[in-house]
Formats: structure tokens, C-alpha cells, sequence
């Protein structure tokens, strides 16, 4: 349901963390993530902290051993290859 307040916008991001601690430290400390949530916490301000703002969140946690990434001729820094061995197949 739209309504006048409602732009459209929607923004989807995905990403893997080895650990939930790996998660929580990201959330504090990167400088992007800390600067959304810096002007949310402005904006929430300018509407007496009731804004019409919707956010979600998806947490999968993979179990170990259970994810698999192929890799075809990249550079051994591409992706996860940095922090997992790989195979060749």
C-alpha cells in the first residue's frame, strides 16, 4: 500500500559474514553503515521519532560446510577465496 509519504524506493543488499560477532563489529564501525544510521537517527528526530519508515533485515546463518562458491579463473583475492581453501574441479 502506498500512501503520500511513500517514494518508492527500495534498496536490497546482501552480504556474508564469517561470524555474528564479524556482523555486530561491521555494524558499529563501518563508516557507511554508521553514517546511514546517523541521518536516520536525524530524520526519526525531525518527525518527533514517529517516522513512516520501514526496514527489514534477513539473517541466514549457513551451517558450516554447507555453502559452495565457484570460481572460474579469478584472482585469489575474488570473493571468498581469501578466506577459505579452495579445490580445483
Amino acid at each position: 500500500v502506498r500512501d503520500e509519504y511513500d517514494n518508492g524506493v527500495q534498496v536490497e543488499s546482501l552480504g556474508w559474514f564469517l561470524t555474528l560477532r564479524d556482523l555486530e563489529h561491521w555494524t558499529h564501525h563501518h563508516p557507511r553503515h554508521v553514517a546511514i544510521m546517523k541521518n536516520i537517527m536525524a530524520y526519526m528526530q525531525r518527525f518527533d521519532f514517529k517516522p513512516r519508515l520501514n526496514l527489514g533485515h534477513e539473517v541466514i546463518v549457513v551451517p558450516r560446510g554447507q555453502a559452495e562458491f565457484e570460481y572460474s579463473n579469478c584472482h585469489p583475492g575474488t570473493g571468498f577465496l581469501p578466506f577459505f581453501p579452495a579445490r580445483v574441479v
